[in-house]
């Protein structure tokens, strides 16, 4: 059987207990190894009943690794030494603290996994004790950081350019739903070429000529669309609003006119040559929204926070 294969058949083998590796630092990972070399470990963290994602470890990095299931041709620890390792999914707290380490290492995805487990498993009581720890911790709600995280993860691989969520907990739906509001109404404020995204909306036919700002004003345009989108299929305020409803639908429908109207003129598909040129401006205003959120916060309260490459 060739290597490649064996290893697949590992990833697909994962039981339903698990291996547990301790980082030097005091991290702990629950999931299994899946390839050892001299310099670093292979290791599948279980993040959810159906999800996972594999990161590589250097060995000066790995405290012990504590295997639940040993191979047979190895010898059985003796009684003392096992472990008892509590079924994924009951220690929330370390949930939480994984989570935040898989987003701190460049993981969204799998972090919002983890977050989704927690916010639609635990007790009440438990919640509002780990509600309690993200406020603290990171100065926002943690439904915010969901939301935040949602944004993100749609965002990855597009350069800014689109925003596709699919699918949101209720739990965050609300602070997802204010987070896109706030989106398309900080580009609709946006200004190219003497009018406002909002202007140009009313008006498409009125840009005729193809200038520096085209590619950021159609880009704009499909994203504000899009941000509606969003607030159309998970803001609950407009299951009730029939009235902004339709204005919502209107608005989208006239954002997508002008993006289609813009990327029709003769030589803009020139302009897309090298996309990943452009900025971006969803990362730059989640940036905004969170330096915000710190800001707002009264001074005697606020705790000190870690400055983490994995924020947005």
């Amino acid at each position: 059987m060739r290597p490649h294969a064996v290893v697949l058949l590992i990833l697909l083998a994962i039981p339903l207990q698990a291996d547990i590796l301790t980082l030097r630092d005091g991290r702990r990972y629950r999931g299994r190894v899946i390839w050892e070399g001299k310099r670093e470990i292979v290791f599948r963290i279980v993040v959810g009943p159906n999800s996972t994602v594999v990161r590589r470890f250097p060995r000066v990095r790995i405290k012990r690794i504590e295997r639940i299931d040993t191979p047979p041709t190895t010898s059985q620890p003796k009684p003392e030494e096992k472990q008892h390792v509590p079924p994924a999914g009951d220690d929330f707290e370390q949930m939480l603290r994984e989570a935040s380490e898989l987003v701190h290492d460049g993981e969204p995805a799998a972090g919002l996994r983890a977050l989704r487990r927690i916010v639609t498993r635990a007790p009440p009581k438990t919640l509002e004790t780990l509600e309690r720890r993200v406020q603290t911790e990171r100065g926002e709600s943690l439904a915010q950081w969901m939301a935040t995280l949602r944004l993100r993860v749609a965002l990855r691989g597009r350069g800014g350019r689109l925003l596709d969520v699919r699918y949101a907990t209720p739990y965050e739906a609300g602070a997802l739903a204010r987070l896109a509001e706030r989106l398309h109404d900080d580009r609709l404020k946006h200004v190219y070429d003497g009018r406002t995204l909002a202007q140009w909306a009313r008006a498409p036919d009125d840009y005729r000529t193809l200038g520096p700002e085209a590619l950021p004003l159609e880009t704009d345009a499909r994203l504000a669309a899009a941000a509606i989108g969003v607030r159309l299929r998970f803001d609950p305020r407009l299951k009730t609003d029939r009235d902004q409803r339709s204005r919502l639908i209107d608005l989208r429908a006239r954002l997508s006119r002008l993006s289609a109207h813009i990327s029709g003129l003769t030589g803009f598909t020139s302009l897309r040559a090298d996309p990943d040129t452009l900025p971006d401006p969803v990362r730059a205003f989640l940036r905004r929204q969170r330096e915000s959120s710190a800001t707002s916060r009264p001074t005697a309260s606020a705790p000190t926070r870690r400055a983490s490459p994995g924020n947005p």
